[in-house]
């Protein structure tokens, strides 16, 4: 709203109030997203109040209805009582399969007369750079006296049929680049002050080379991860160039798929974000999705019975969150009662409770305290402005109800998306380094790569050493023989 001298005789001191903190709210907004921190974590102070902007009175910044408020308690564990003097735990040791290179300081002025009766060991972390090196395959050549031809042994299959790059080198590539977030570019300054020049045809190839080895492996991954019952869903932007659009980028879509039972990971590149880019590979798939409230999910699978669709308490938690600044009585209130609903996770966890066994406490602990939160916030909501940014996070959060507490009648099911979230931040990572993606096919290898590399992640597995593992053993396979035993989350380091 743009403030005249006509509006504001036409507005009352309270609604001046509440547009001025609506505003106030947004700045705040913009500000979090140039500088803040993405926490989300909320401690109450003590006698916490909503903020009120300087020269208003305080009785106009609030003046909303008096709402009886429930005080929400429960016991947290006591930390452990420090001692005065906490004696220091020394230095980590470093692990076993690092190598050990001796160095052995003698002192000075020794003679025949000392006898060695022990050592002072002291240990430091060093490193050395990698090093590119030239591996020759070198195949003597036979002849037999009296018998034509030449005797000379095959060469090995190789990844990329008469590149340059072995395995290792290949791994590196795609790991610096779709796990790192090291554009190509990059890599090849690096290769350069090791005195090798590599053109940037030649390491696009690579990229290339490697993606049409790994299909088989992206394709099955695909198939394992649509036979789970249930998956986490998201989504999230990424620019792409588009011969079809000079002078600006394509808007692309990385769809993440996580299934938390097996740890498997699967990114779909889309060039949309709506229906029809979820049809192109959900169709058909039957069980129990966690998503945010996109409103494209439940126009997919609102009305079919053979799915489940479930919301994440993240995504409200978030929105409350950010009501803060202008309400934050009633924010905090809100975030209390959220606050409670993580601590009985978190017990879950602890104890390392069954299914059946988080089902039983969630219906017990969580089932009481949602249907308080469902109560006050049915009861809030008229009374509050309706531009408030409280007002529309209840507004996001009542129609999604049934979908919010669905969690609580399955203990394999989660309160919130983070797993699947965790996992799509290295396509945020990436955005950050690079300016977009060369191509939809682009795209395309870039969800295979980061499909691999995240369930490597999943399953705490060195993404290098698995990718030049099956970069040097797929060659060898035949297309009759089954690639199980190389997926990430089977893959055994021989």
């Amino acid at each position: 709203m743009v403030f005249t001298a006509d509006t504001l005789n036409a507005l009352s001191r309270q609604d001046m109030v509440y547009h001025l903190l609506r505003m106030h709210h947004e700045l705040e907004q913009l500000k979090k997203l140039i500088y803040g921190a993405r926490s989300e974590r909320f401690i109450p102070a003590q006698g916490d109040q909503p903020q009120q902007l300087a020269l208003l009175p305080l009785q106009a910044a609030t003046a909303t209805a008096s709402m009886p408020v429930t005080t929400v308690s429960y016991d947290r564990k006591a930390p452990a009582e420090k001692s005065e003097v906490v004696p220091h735990p020394g230095r980590n040791t470093f692990p076993d399969h690092l190598p050990r290179r001796r160095e052995v300081i003698e002192p000075a002025g020794l003679t025949d007369a000392h006898r060695k009766i022990g050592e002072e060991v002291t240990q430091e972390l060093e490193f050395s750079p990698g090093a590119l090196y030239v591996k020759e395959f070198v195949r003597p050549k036979y002849v037999m006296d009296g018998q034509p031809g030449v005797v000379v042994a095959p060469m090995p299959l190789r990844p990329i049929h008469k590149g340059i790059a072995g395995p290792m080198l290949l791994a590196q590539s795609a790991v610096e680049k779709y796990v790192d977030a090291i554009p190509l570019y990059r890599q090849i300054e690096r290769y350069k002050r090791e005195g090798v020049t590599i053109a940037p045809a030649t390491i696009n190839g690579w990229i290339t080379g490697t993606c049409e080895l790994v299909q088989p492996l992206y394709d099955l991954l695909r198939t394992t991860i649509f036979q789970a019952p249930y998956l986490g869903v998201d989504e999230t932007p990424i620019k792409v160039l588009d011969k079809s659009k000079k002078g600006t980028t394509h808007r692309g879509y990385m769809w993440c798929y996580h299934d938390p039972g097996s740890g498997v990971v699967y990114f779909d590149y889309q060039p949309g974000r709506g229906k029809e880019s979820m049809k192109q590979i959900l169709t058909g798939y039957g069980g129990t999705i966690q998503c945010d409230g996109f409103s494209g999910y439940s126009s997919m699978f609102g009305k079919k019975e053979e799915v489940t669709l479930i919301h994440c308490w993240a995504h409200v938690r978030r929105k409350i969150f950010d009501s803060r600044k202008s309400d934050a009585k009633n924010a905090g209130q809100a975030l209390e009662y959220i606050r409670e609903l993580y601590a009985i996770e978190r017990h879950a966890k602890d104890e390392r409770l069954s299914p059946d066994e988080i089902v039983k406490l969630r219906q017990a602990k969580s089932v009481p305290i949602l249907a308080e939160i469902e109560s006050w916030m049915k009861a809030l909501l008229p009374t509050l402005n309706p531009t408030s940014p409280l007002t529309k996070a209840i507004a996001y959060t009542l129609p999604r109800w049934k979908e919010l507490v669905h969690y609580t009648t399955d203990g394999a099911l989660s309160i919130d998306n983070n797993a699947v979230e965790n996992a799509i931040r290295p396509v945020a990572v990436t955005r950050k380094n690079f300016l977009f993606l060369g191509s939809h096919e682009g795209g395309t290898r870039a969800a295979m790569l980061y499909s691999l590399m995240a369930t490597c992640k999943k399953h705490s597995i060195n993404p290098m050493q698995w990718l030049a593992d099956v970069l040097e053993r797929l060659p060898a396979y035949n297309k009759g023989e089954s690639l199980t035993e190389l997926l990430p989350q089977n893959w055994v380091k021989k």
